[in-house]
């Protein structure tokens, strides 16, 4: 009876949310910058989410200065999504129908360029379809969906699931959706071990909870905060579509900026982007520790490499010489080889 009075009140609860939204939207109206990547020290990538959707890619500085090397790829144009939906026991009846509905109406309203892979968490994580930019593929495994009659929601075997197969995916933008109303209970994999593959498979990671008594919403808003993603809280399930809808509006207008520093590990980053007439700058510190995203590499630069590797190579080609005048010395004295 509760579900039902929620699901009641719903529509005035959406409409509430989403003109809270458009009004942070509208105040706000600066760039985003959702995550700072350094695991690929000297080279940076930063996940941006732009006020308003353009073809116009954001510009860089740091430092004061202009980002050395500036790549941008427009996440937006092509992406890569996938869906995982929690089929366990608690998802019965209207919970993982209205889940159903809303993913259906996000596989509808995708541009024909973007592919749609569904995955399933319950006992067992499952991959339903691979991804493929057919409507058809997606709604197919959607319609096979149907409530797991074993215990267990493996919500991190089902992120590292989706990941890995988002990591050899050849779309730039990628990004995982993940609905839930319940707990992790029985994955192989821990949440830093599913954060760890998303960020590995350079996939944002955007969660969906329905929250209840036992509900906890902390991993969840771990793992989306540490992939540069979102997490959102459903007040019932009938707010899925909304929060989907919202979603798509948020990869639509994503962008990936990537350049390289010359700082090391300890220096902090000042990093500025603008889009059109505004902008928005962030710090960030580069650590020394593993698994924090940032630069563990404390190795000579390449360029040292470079320069120890051709002083070597014309060292021994000055000493050849020298070096065939002894062994020859050597040789007319009756001495045993040079080399022996």
């Amino acid at each position: 009876m509760a579900r039902s009075a929620s699901i009641w009140l719903s529509a005035p609860v959406i409409a509430l949310l989403g003109a809270l939204v458009s009004a942070g939207t509208a105040l706000s109206a600066r760039p985003e910058i959702q995550a700072i990547d350094a695991s690929g020290f000297p080279s940076i990538r930063v996940t941006v989410l732009l006020p308003a959707q353009t073809r116009t890619p954001p510009t860089l500085s740091v430092n004061g200065a202009p980002a050395v090397g500036l790549t941008t790829v427009d996440l937006g144009e092509k992406e890569s999504v996938a869906l995982v939906l929690d089929r366990s026991q608690s998802m019965h009846g209207r919970a993982l129908a209205d889940g159903i509905r809303a993913a259906e109406t996000f596989v509808a309203a995708k541009p024909n360029s973007d592919e749609i892979g569904v995955f399933t968490a319950a006992s067992h994580a499952v991959r339903l379809s691979d991804f493929s930019a057919s409507q058809a593929s997606a709604d197919d495994a959607l319609n096979s969906l149907s409530v797991d009659h074993r215990y267990g929601t493996a919500l991190w075997d089902a992120v590292v699931l989706a990941a890995n197969r988002l990591r050899t995916n050849r779309l730039p933008g990628r990004a995982i959706i993940l609905v839930t109303d319940g707990q992790e209970t029985t994955s192989t994999a821990t949440l830093q071990q599913a954060i760890r593959a998303a960020q590995s498979a350079r996939a944002r990671v955007y969660t969906i909870g329905i929250p209840d008594t036992t509900f906890t919403p902390t991993p969840l808003i771990e793992l989306a905060t540490a992939t540069g993603g979102r997490y959102y809280r459903a007040p019932t399930t009938a707010a899925f579509t909304h929060i989907y809808g919202m979603i798509a509006a948020e990869l639509n207008k994503t962008w990936q900026l990537q350049f390289l520093t010359a700082a090391r590990p300890g220096d902090t980053l000042r990093l500025t982007i603008r889009a059109d007439s505004t902008s928005t700058t962030a710090s960030e510190r580069l650590s020394n520790r593993l698994g924090n995203g940032a630069s563990t590499n404390t190795s000579p630069s390449p360029f040292i490499i470079a320069a120890l590797a051709i002083i070597g190579t014309l060292a021994l080609i000055l000493l050849w010489p020298l070096t065939r005048s002894v062994r020859s010395s050597r040789w007319l004295r009756g001495s045993a080889p040079f080399w022996d």
